[in-house]
């Protein structure tokens, strides 16, 4: 694949709670690198990071007339998250020391 592809790979710890503003921040600044140097884009979302790119496009469309990437792979998103009972206890769950969820 590196032959044809230019690789790039956001991976999240499993106690990172960096903020879906920040990792759309990131995610867009590396998609305008590369669309900068002509490259093609296709940006491929599993779980979460299919609901970092579903908001990674949202928010350019919102912004552009442009889409920042040529193609979308979602795998599983997590967006039924709001049919669960965890975005009740988000304020709580953040609030907890890390040494609770490591």
């Amino acid at each position: 694949l590196g032959e044809d592809f230019d690789l790039r790979v956001l991976r999240l710890a499993v106690d990172d709670r960096t903020r879906p503003a920040e990792l759309h921040a990131v995610v867009s600044a590396e998609l305008d690198a590369l669309k900068a140097r002509g490259r093609r884009t296709v940006l491929v979302g599993e779980s979460l990071g299919g609901v970092i790119a579903i908001d990674t496009i949202q928010r350019a469309a919102a912004h552009e007339t442009q889409s920042p990437v040529d193609a979308v792979v979602l795998i599983n998103p997590a967006t039924t998250i709001g049919a669960t009972p965890w975005p009740r206890f988000a304020d709580v769950l953040e609030a907890l020391p890390s040494n609770v969820y490591s």
